[in-house]
């Protein structure tokens, strides 16, 4: 079974009104990041794609989903800075492709500071470049879920070579100094593409 949980269209057009405009970061981010720019307001938040399988009937995925609202919509949380970002030069999705393990039992998490997730079972998920993508669809039964994901969005300004806005689990998270510390980036299972070849493939 294979699925696709990709930013949409209309999303990356968004994404592409934020290109030469002077951008800021609400920090720190909680569980969805909030970008802000002279006219318009970006929340970039979690969202669930069901993606199941025999083995995983309430198998998901979770892909940043970008919301455009105007400025004047901003929140002004007490506890938030705002992080100048500079001007932004370009715009990378990043894409995984993923499938999942057996289910097992996960001990207690704690998602965000304050928030615990109690002990269940579940599955992890499981990356693999983008570019296996027929290799694992072969070898894995047809009945597996298998999803190509885009998981995290790149920001590049003139001050942060690399901003990444990815998700972790149902939470969106920030990371400024290039790719987090996750398992898809520690072990090079993902693709960057630029959101002007993007746009370019959707208009073709």
């Amino acid at each position: 079974m294979y699925y696709i949980a990709a930013v949409s269209q209309p999303e990356l057009g968004s994404l592409a009104g934020l290109v030469g405009e002077s951008l800021n970061i609400v920090m720190p981010v909680v569980w969805y990041a909030e970008l802000r720019a002279a006219e318009v307001l970006i929340r970039i938040r979690p969202e669930e794609v069901m993606t199941p399988d025999t083995d995983h009937p309430r198998g998901a995925v979770d892909r940043p989903m970008i919301i455009t609202e105007i400025a004047s919509a901003a929140n002004h949380r007490p506890e938030a800075s705002i992080e100048p970002l500079g001007i932004v030069l370009d715009v990378n999705i990043i894409s995984t492709l993923v499938s999942f393990s057996p289910t097992e039992i996960f001990p207690e998490q704690q998602l965000v500071q304050g928030v615990m997730l109690p002990a269940s079972k579940g599955y992890s998920l499981i990356y693999q470049h983008p570019s296996r993508l027929e290799v694992v669809r072969a070898l894995l039964p047809e009945d597996n879920a298998l999803v190509m994901l885009d998981i995290a969005i790149e920001l590049v300004t003139d001050h942060y070579p690399s901003v990444v806005l990815y998700t972790r689990g149902f939470v969106v998270d920030a990371n400024l100094n290039g790719l987090p510390d996750r398992d898809w980036a520690k072990i090079d299972t993902y693709t960057r593409h630029s959101l002007k070849t993007l746009l370019s493939s959707h208009a073709h």
